[in-house]
């Protein structure tokens, strides 16, 4: 029986089994090596650009980011940032990267600070989809006590300044308001909802 007729009950294509019976009398039936010729693979000379920014610009872009940026705006190589990366490490090309920074030491709270309600009292913007209005809800940072709210189109000082009027207003904590802001709130400038 030939080569075709069993390539025919075995449903193979028969362009197929052409070229496998021509690989078998070349004696070439072992397997290929994996990855072939692509057409989209790095070139020598887009290795040997990689290599060279990292030498000449190594301490100063510190990062394979700013390497395949870098050969892109001097025309020298056109590659990936991933590209980059992948020939820096397989040459083996250890990158400066940043100095540590020191350890930041958080300043302590303040000798007047208490941790109770009605000390520390923070607010919160919280942009509503809609007609442009943003809620500036203030509360107490220990207790979490929503004080007050104030509506407002504008995210700015002055209605920071109202929204915490309006709590201290709340809170019956009116004494340490001064006469124009409390006059200012009470005549309606300020609308809080609570």
């Amino acid at each position: 029986m030939d080569s075709a007729a069993g390539g025919r009950g075995a449903g193979l294509d028969q362009e197929r089994l052409r070229r496998w019976s021509r690989r078998r009398d070349a004696g070439r039936l072992d397997d290929d090596g994996p990855g072939g010729l692509p057409v989209h693979g790095l070139l020598p000379v887009e290795r040997d650009a990689i290599v060279w920014l990292h030498e000449h610009w190594g301490e100063v872009d510190k990062s394979h980011r700013k390497f395949a940026h870098r050969g892109s705006r001097l025309d020298l190589v056109h590659v990936s940032e991933s590209t980059v990366w992948r020939v820096l490490k397989a040459e083996n090309l250890l990158l400066p990267g940043r100095s540590p920074r020191e350890p930041q030491v958080k300043a302590p709270w303040p000798d007047w600070v208490a941790l109770k309600p009605n000390v520390i009292w923070c607010y919160d913007f919280t942009r509503l989809l809609g007609p442009d209005a943003s809620p500036s809800p203030c509360s107490t940072f220990v207790s979490r006590k929503w004080l007050a709210s104030l509506m407002s189109a504008e995210e700015t000082p002055t209605h920071i300044e109202l929204g915490f009027t309006a709590a201290l207003a709340a809170e019956g904590l009116d004494s340490l308001l001064d006469t124009r802001r409390l006059a200012r709130l009470r005549s309606g400038e300020a609308h809080p909802a609570h």
